[in-house]
């Protein structure tokens, strides 16, 4: 289960980080970040590519998911392919891509699925 979530330069938040519960309902006006929070941690599970959902003038982008056994963090630096890092932060250990049995058994994203979300 995840535990908490941060979001850094992502569209249009600039940083937010979430405690989260075993049902946590996001709310708000229009335009304040809630699908912003989703689509964050869909294109950390995607690996995306590009610059456009980066927040304007930013020089990086990063998402951290934090399930209490172990963090993960994506981090895409604008013009550079992004980085993952198991372990908090730039001190973990560097890969290009989650590996699949932590998505499957640390971030619970089973194997069939291919790590799909859906924003309803």
């Amino acid at each position: 289960m995840i535990k908490t979530l941060y979001v850094k330069h992502f569209q249009s938040l600039r940083e937010v980080g979430i405690v989260l519960g075993r049902l946590t309902v996001v709310v708000g006006s229009t335009n304040v970040g809630k699908s912003a929070l989703m689509r964050a941690v869909k294109a950390m599970v995607e690996n995306r590519r590009g610059e456009s959902f980066m927040f304007d003038g930013s020089a990086d982008c990063q998402v951290s998911i934090d399930v209490g056994v172990d963090t993960v963090t994506w981090f895409k630096p604008l013009k550079k392919s992004a980085i993952f890092y198991l372990g908090g932060g730039s001190a973990g250990q560097p890969m290009r891509q989650v590996p699949q049995d932590m998505a499957i058994d640390v971030l619970g994203f089973p194997e069939s699925v291919g790590c799909s979300f859906s924003l309803g």
